[in-house]
């Protein structure tokens, strides 16, 4: 279990169908949707063309682990795909100058507490993530804007700003992520 600040996040919302999913409050005018509905979010730029989003990196080496990882933790294997792309674009081996590694940017300290043991082991790292994402849904109440925003700056964060995503690049990769979201999901829709 992962434990922070004032909440305990546990469980998972996010592939539940969208009329269980329940909803948010919408905070300064950002509309808020069921985690499996996705639309434009106002107050975020969401790139129009996919090329945007960023369609580098190949997630077909890691499949049997993202669908492991939906069915353990049930976060959705495109969701998943989308917070990988704009991780790390399906490097493994990536760190960041916060720290964070891996294919889902976990942060060491977050990452043992998701169990992980091999932070740069494929597997590990997306059912620590997978995990991640799942309990900060469920303590967002399904909320997808504000769970990727406690991914990208910390749950603590989200709640001390009470759900307003007032850091730049916090709403930038809210906004990639769920371009990215969208286009695969259009895409397993269209094939």
């Amino acid at each position: 279990m992962v434990r922070f600040a004032h909440i305990v996040l546990l469980g998972s919302l996010l592939v539940q169908p969208a009329a269980a999913a329940p909803k948010s409050t919408p905070a300064q005018g950002v509309s808020r949707s069921p985690v499996r509905i996705v639309r434009p979010v106002r107050n975020l730029t969401v790139p129009e063309r996919a090329e945007e989003a960023g369609t580098g990196g190949d997630s077909r080496p890691y499949e049997r682990h993202l669908w492991r990882a939906e069915s353990r933790f049930g976060v959705a294997a495109d969701l998943l795909r989308a917070v990988i792309r704009v991780e790390s674009n399906f490097d493994p081996k990536a760190v960041s100058p916060a720290g964070a590694k891996g294919l889902m940017q976990l942060m060491p300290m977050t990452a043992r507490a998701c169990g992980v043991r091999n932070i740069f082991d494929p597997s590990e790292n997306i059912l620590g993530g997978a995990r991640y994402l799942s309990e900060l849904a469920s303590g967002f109440r399904g909320d997808l804007v504000l769970t990727l925003a406690a991914y990208h700056a910390g749950p603590t964060n989200v709640i001390n700003r009470g759900g307003v995503l007032s850091s730049m690049s916090t709403r930038a990769y809210v906004s990639r992520v769920l371009a990215e979201y969208a286009r695969l999901r259009a895409r397993r829709i269209n094939n």
